[in-house]
């Protein structure tokens, strides 16, 4: 049953070795994905338990399914949510979808325009080869990412990237972006998680717009602090780029990153990372530039890129922001 992890030609089609509920390529993801959130860190399981008994959490996932898009024509988006009613975190397959598609779309611009050029710069010869149809696919599977959020088309499993069938040729950009999308989920989850835990028995009035902010930071700090609990060593630069790949799913939605009762997602951002303290060479840094990057692209908010490649992308992340600051707020 567990060749393929072994399988080095010809074609991974995990849709075979069982029966997912759903139709979408991510259906083979969210079991995994349930059990790395449930085991968060050691002890973060008896938390939930705990929580169910308190009555502050439902003991189920709502996980919802079908060929649907984001946006729901009642008004708002199918999005990750903690319902205040039922104490239930719904997620939605397309969101699950989409958020896959851009783990995989910002990774391997990561690898084929970042980083490979710069393992070849260091070397002073080819050491990797720069592949021009990855890019170009990585282009069209973010195409597909926000297509979803206002339609709803097929996951064509022939000609994009997918989870759930792949050539075993390809399975290391497929596989390491299983990984971050696992890890960006675990960050929603645990997000919604903390709204449960610290701010369902006490909302605040609906006209006080920075009580709603301060909430969502606390989420994001709770979720951040448990995720460093059980990501130590050598695996904390995959914490740092899960929350990084989290964050991000939301700005995509929009040309601006003002909301009303959810603080700027650069600002999120921001104290992700100051909070995680993510080193000055962290990934997490390149990572968010290129989800800016492909934002700006996205809604031709022509930001000045000049200097990048020649100032660390920790620099650059703060020189666009600034720039992202001048012109909204």
């Amino acid at each position: 049953m567990d060749e393929w992890l072994w399988q080095e030609t010809g074609i991974i089609d995990h849709g075979k070795r069982a029966n997912f509920p759903g139709t979408q390529p991510v259906r083979v993801l969210t079991h995994i994905t349930v059990h790395f959130f449930q085991n968060t860190h050691v002890g973060f399981f008896d938390e939930i338990v705990k929580l169910v008994k308190q009555g502050k959490l439902d003991n189920h996932l709502d996980l919802q399914y079908g060929e649907v898009p984001i946006e729901n024509p009642a008004g708002g988006y199918r999005t990750p949510k903690i319902l205040n009613t039922t104490r239930t975190i719904q997620l939605h397959e397309t969101f699950l979808s989409y958020q896959w598609c851009i783990t995989h779309a910002i990774y391997t611009l990561f690898v084929e325009t970042i980083d490979y050029p710069k393992v070849n710069a260091e070397s002073g010869y080819t050491v990797k080869n720069i592949s021009p149809e990855k890019i170009q696919k990585a282009k069209e599977v973010f195409d597909y990412a926000k297509y979803l959020i206002r339609y709803f088309d097929r996951w064509n499993k022939d000609e994009l990237p997918n989870p759930e069938i792949y050539p075993a040729t390809e399975r290391d950009y497929i596989e390491q972006t299983n990984i971050f999308y696992s890890e960006g989920m675990k960050f929603i989850l645990c997000h919604e998680l903390a709204h449960a835990k610290k701010h369902l028995d006490n909302l605040p009035d609906e006209s006080c717009q920075s009580c709603f902010q301060e909430m969502e930071y606390e989420a994001d700090n709770e979720a951040i602090d448990n995720i460093l609990l059980g990501s130590g060593g050598e695996r904390k630069f995959i914490a740092e780029v899960g929350v990084v790949m989290g964050i991000l799913s939301m700005i995509f939605f929009r040309s601006t990153t003002t909301g009303k009762k959810h603080p700027n997602v650069e600002d999120r951002l921001t104290n992700a990372l100051e909070r995680m303290q993510a080193p000055e060479d962290s990934v997490a840094w390149a990572f968010a530039c290129v989800g800016l990057e492909l934002w700006d692209e996205q809604f031709e908010l022509n930001f000045d890129w000049k200097n990048k490649g020649n100032i660390t992308y920790k620099e650059l992340y703060f020189e666009i922001v600034n720039q992202l600051k001048a012109k909204y707020h």
